[in-house]
């Protein structure tokens, strides 16, 4: 609630519900799961950052855990 009042957005304050621990920390996890990060170089290859799982140069989520990965910049 206090974000969407600070955002001065009165419509999303008046539906805000409020988030038990749990659902608050699932919320955060997808957050943070959706947030791209750089596959890692190592010596096999491309690694998913997260879970170490390798990474598939097509894909733009890590197969494992759903990680999304920053995509090639032209």
């Amino acid at each position: 609630v206090d974000f969407y009042i600070a955002q001065g957005d009165p419509d999303r304050v008046e539906k805000a519900e409020l988030l038990t621990n749990e659902e608050a920390a699932k919320w955060q996890e997808l957050q943070e799961r959706d947030t791209a990060k750089k596959p890692v170089q190592t010596e096999d290859g491309m690694v998913c950052p997260i879970c170490g799982s390798k990474a598939v140069p097509w894909s733009r989520f890590c197969d494992e855990c759903g990680q999304r990965w920053w995509e090639k910049e032209d």
